[in-house]
């Protein structure tokens, strides 16, 4: 019987060790299966990594020529009708301005005034183009535009050359026809 018990002890045994080394096969397969697939993962981690930096060094080149076209972009239509809009609201403003500065308010008349309002405005649009750098109006670039609307309405009189808002021939033919009408002193030119 000792025979029996022993033969069993050893088989029970035997199994156990063939059974262990089954279940080290089976870990052994399963570790480098997981090898495999984390060996996978980085490789595609990198060609992930290195499709997002060649993806961004694209959007690099892209925003720099998009910028550049920003640059070189002149204003559209809508945007040179609000820039007309600008230098007439404040021609009107600083020719009222200075009638009223270098005679009284209201003074000269209408023709006068627009006269004075078309040499202002003639002055503000000399003064845009050599400070924006562009030879017409129209000619203004996209990135100025802000920037030109904000110089147009903070101009004063005191921004503009004096000589570009002096009373010239024309004007002055224009006051001294009204100060006759009227009985009044005719207005000189200014050396």
């Amino acid at each position: 019987m000792d025979s029996i018990v022993t033969n069993n002890k050893d088989s029970f045994l035997e199994e156990s060790l063939r059974q262990g080394k089954r279940n080290a096969d089976n870990l052994i397969l399963v570790y480098e299966k997981v090898k495999a697939i984390g060996d996978e993962a980085n490789r595609n981690n990198k060609e992930t990594k290195q499709q997002i930096k060649n993806f961004q060094k694209k959007l690099d080149q892209t925003n720099k020529l998009a910028n550049k076209a920003i640059d070189i972009s002149r204003v559209d239509h809508n945007q040179d009708r609000k820039v007309v809009k600008a230098v007439y609201a404040k021609s009107n403003v600083l020719a009222k301005e200075w009638i009223t500065e270098h005679h009284s308010a209201g003074y000269g008349g209408s023709d006068y005034l627009m006269k004075k309002i078309g040499q202002v405005r003639s002055a503000i649009y000399h003064e845009l183009k050599d400070r924006y750098n562009v030879n017409v109006r129209s000619d203004l670039k996209m990135v100025d535009f802000d920037n030109c609307l904000a110089w147009a309405d903070s101009l004063t009189l005191a921004s503009i050359d004096s000589w570009r808002v002096a009373d010239r021939q024309t004007t002055l033919d224009t006051l001294n026809k009204w100060e006759q009408a009227h009985g009044l002193p005719l207005t000189k030119p200014e050396d």
